[in-house]
């Protein structure tokens, strides 16, 4: 199913851990099927972001950090 609709900037957040140091860049970014997490793979700290999307206002809270 193809979801029509348009992007907007609700928030900010990092993706690599607070102890990485050096240049990070997102190579992917991800919804699950049920809208309910993100997932960002960062190149540079070599990690995978996970999280949690609030219903209704759309912000995000991270619940790991996978190395």
């Amino acid at each position: 199913m193809r979801v029509k609709g348009r992007l907007q900037n609700k928030q900010t957040v990092s993706t690599p851990s607070p102890a990485f140091y050096g240049q990070d860049t997102a190579a992917e970014i991800v919804v699950d099927a049920n809208g309910r997490f993100l997932y960002v793979s960062s190149r540079g700290a070599d990690s995978i972001a996970v999280f949690a999307i609030k219903p209704g206002s759309g912000t995000l809270s991270l619940v790991e950090m996978v190395h």
